[in-house]
């Protein structure tokens, strides 16, 4: 019997130590810890020569250079210009014939499959974003999905939203544990996917350059009818505000 119970004590202890070290693996990640910021700066490729604030400890960084298959030449960069940083991509949908040349995972497609392909597109525009940001050494436990009608989109709002799942299913399978989130308007989003609701977390575009704005939209219609995390307001550079303090940036407190 003692030997039965140290056994099964052993297994215990291990079994706590992997679930520790787990808990320190998802901590360690881009050190994300200390309260959430108030206000916080979102920069991409258009603000590679630019200075952020003095004293930005948190930001978002665009991965993408605004467009599918394209990349923000200065990722790198502008990360060390934050303590603590989330990720974001760009989206888009650019018609079948360009569909069709991604048809190679994660499933292979039928010819007349349309929303099998748009949903290969999605994931392989953002698994490319994603070995990019891997080859610079760069890993985040947040990711964010921007979805604008600055760029191409079908006509056909479940091709789109088929390519914005193939987005989040290779942010799911190609990053550790992501949180995931949404940006977008109101009527931008209404116009690509004729309002979908998948329920992730929303990163709202205000649209504005105030402030008050900002915090008045933490009280706005969800888009996805999920919570929504930051309004994002710009006065010079895209600043958000923070509505809801995510777990990941409040690990510590």
């Amino acid at each position: 019997m003692v030997v039965y119970l140290r056994s099964i004590n052993r297994k215990i202890l291990a079994i706590v130590g992997l679930a520790i070290l787990a808990i320190l693996a998802v901590v360690s990640i881009n050190q994300l810890s200390g309260p959430a910021p108030p206000v916080f700066t979102d920069v991409s490729w258009p603000n590679c020569n630019i200075a952020v604030p003095p004293g930005s400890q948190w930001g978002i960084v665009g991965v993408s250079g605004g467009l599918d298959f394209k990349l923000n030449p200065c990722l790198a960069a502008e990360t060390r210009w934050f303590m603590h940083f989330g990720l974001y991509v760009n989206t888009g949908y650019p018609g079948l014939a360009t569909a069709k040349k991604y048809n190679f995972a994660p499933d292979s497609c039928a010819n007349d499959d349309y929303l099998c392909f748009a949903y290969d597109y999605g994931y392989q525009a953002t698994a490319y974003d994603i070995r990019y940001a891997d080859n610079l050494g760069l890993t985040s436990p947040l990711w964010l999905i921007d979805v604008e009608t600055d760029n191409s989109w079908s006509a056909n709002p479940l091709v789109n939203r088929m390519s914005l799942q193939g987005v989040i299913g290779a942010l799911k399978q190609l990053t550790f544990n992501p949180t995931i989130g949404i940006y977008s308007t109101i009527y931008q989003w209404a116009a690509i996917t004729a309002n979908w609701r998948p329920a992730y977390g929303v990163w709202l575009g205000t649209g504005s350059t105030s402030l008050s704005a900002a915090i008045n939209a933490c009280h706005d219609h969800s888009f996805t009818s999920g919570p929504v995390w930051f309004a994002q307001y710009t006065p010079y550079l895209d600043e958000n505000y923070v509505c809801r303090a995510l777990p990941l940036w409040t690990v510590g407190e």
